[in-house]
């Protein structure tokens, strides 16, 4: 069943190509999967994902433990790409990568990503062999790493830039700077009436 169901996404991404090439027209109509978005479309037309691959997210944010206080640990999960929308973000087929205790926001969490990410360079140098029940059939996958995720204030661990509450805030390199109240330390991304 699960193997059947590690099919949806390069099935899917073919009807969608097939949509493309039928319509003449690069536009996709409606973005409703990972499938729909010209980054994974181009990693499959230029050859990085293919057939028996596995698509993979990882995704980092804060949880609250108790009511009254702030978020006082950290977690990144891994999250199966290839599997239906519907059930890649059940409790069942969401990977823990990893658990930061609190309770300050971690300074460096480099130290807590090497494992998980070490783990997944070293597969992919390797990649998986694979047996196939459906086809019965043997294959070697390899692992992709599609998107980096996180909330407002776990996007900075990504990608090191301000977080939004800083002068640049904008995650787009869009040139709004934030604006702060006079001698306030905190900016907000702003902009002028006219």
């Amino acid at each position: 069943k699960s193997a059947r169901a590690m099919t949806y996404l390069w099935e899917k991404t073919q009807e969608v190509l097939s949509n493309i090439v039928a319509s003449h027209s690069p536009h996709i109509p409606v973005v409703d999967d990972i499938i729909m978005g010209w980054d994974f479309l181009g990693a499959v037309l230029h050859g990085d994902i293919t057939q028996h691959d596995i698509v993979l997210m990882v995704s980092i944010n804060g949880a609250q433990l108790y009511e009254s206080k702030e978020s006082d640990c950290w977690m990144y999960i891994w999250i199966i790409g290839n599997l239906l929308p519907d059930i890649c973000y059940c409790k069942l087929n969401v990977l823990p990568g990893g658990f930061i205790p609190g309770p300050k926001k971690p300074k460096n969490l480099d130290s807590f990503f090497f494992p998980g990410i070490h783990h997944l360079a070293a597969i992919q140098l390797e990649d998986l062999a694979m047996w196939d029940p459906n086809t019965d059939s043997h294959y070697l996958s390899y692992v992709y790493l599609l998107f980096t995720t996180a909330d407002g204030p776990g996007l900075v661990y990504w990608d090191g830039m301000v977080g939004h509450s800083g002068k640049n805030g904008c995650r787009l390199y869009c040139g709004i700077l934030g604006r702060r109240k006079e001698r306030g330390h905190r900016y907000y991304p702003a902009l002028l009436c006219s």
